[in-house]
């Protein structure tokens, strides 16, 4: 079964947003679990609806970048700031 999908934009439904942290260096990782609804640019062409797991690993070098990804896929906040416990 192919673990990647073809290059392309697709329709995603999140079902799950957790912060992570890395076994090895303890570093903090926002991960989101979706599912591929449908490819956008080939409608047509079906997609197994399997879940997938995307996690960005943030760090002082790389928090800008995760923070505009994020704030492509809809994210309003201005830090990624954990809250509560």
């Amino acid at each position: 079964m192919r673990t990647q999908f073809e290059p392309g934009r697709y329709a995603v439904r999140i079902v799950d947003q957790r912060f992570v942290e890395s076994a090895q260096k303890g570093t903090l990782g926002f991960c989101l679990t979706f599912r591929i609804v449908k490819r956008l640019d080939r409608p047509e062409v079906p997609v197994k609806p399997a879940l997938r797991d995307i996690t960005w690993w943030v760090t002082e070098k790389t928090v800008v970048r995760v923070l505009q990804d994020l704030r492509t896929l809809g994210y309003r906040g201005s830090t990624l700031q954990r809250r509560g416990p």
